[in-house]
């Protein structure tokens, strides 16, 4: 299994991945440089998934690199998890989440209930990435991540602040109050709501220097834009 690990360097975070006669997938151009002998191959997806990932605003291609080496993924301003898969996992990933995974890791489209996409502001039909297999797996946040268990409860979040969840979790969206007055007037109409057994990971606040960053150039708080990885 290659190794994963995430690099500090003048304020900014980028993922090293070492392989050792070893197979991984990552986001499309997400390289930025490699050293040893790596092949890099790449394969176009059906037309079905082509359409599915267009409509979910995913990338239809991710490169593979095969060898033994180095890479050296892009850098960011925000930060990488990385986490692994266990045989039977499956998890639904955050639009932009993912940026780089063993190869072992199976990557398919997963569509969100249509009232739920349409009230979460996706359109009416909406298409994620869901994750599955054993393996490792890097995803892309704006900073640092909590991992929740939920047993039998649920978790209500305002925002796109979950970047990934298990797949055994149903996931709607609520009003934040059972009563209209408390729905109108407690300035949380509807949330993200993720019910059942299994884990959200979540994305609570950015990095500092991301925010001050944003907040020069006129952008809108992570926490408060419903378009995180944008």
């Amino acid at each position: 299994m290659a190794s994963y690990k995430v690099i500090e360097l003048e304020g900014t975070r980028f993922l090293r991945i070492s392989m050792d006669d070893e197979t991984v997938r990552t986001e499309r151009r997400a390289l930025s440089y490699l050293r040893g002998d790596i092949d890099i191959g790449a394969s176009f997806p059906g037309v079905g998934e082509a359409i599915r990932c267009r409509i979910g605003h995913q990338s239809a291609i991710r490169p593979r690199f095969s060898g033994t080496g180095e890479l050296n993924l892009r850098s960011s301003m925000g930060g990488y998890h990385i986490f692994e898969l266990g045989e039977d996992d499956a998890w639904v990933l955050e639009r932009g989440a993912y940026w780089a995974s063993d190869d072992s890791v199976r990557i398919s489209v997963f569509r969100d209930p249509m009232l739920t996409s349409l009230w979460a502001g996706d359109g009416l039909i909406n298409f994620r990435l869901q994750v599955r297999g054993e393996g490792k797996i890097a995803l892309n946040t704006f900073g640092p991540v909590r991992e929740i268990a939920v047993e039998n409860q649920q978790v209500k979040v305002d925002g796109r602040l979950v970047i990934a969840w298990s797949g055994s979790l149903r996931y709607r969206m609520r009003r934040a109050a059972a009563g209209l007055r408390g729905h109108f007037l407690s300035g949380h109409r509807w949330m993200r709501t993720y019910e059942g057994t299994g884990k959200v990971l979540i994305c609570g606040s950015p990095y500092w220097y991301r925010r001050i960053l944003g907040a020069v150039a006129g952008e809108r708080d992570e926490t408060e834009d419903p378009d995180l990885f944008r």
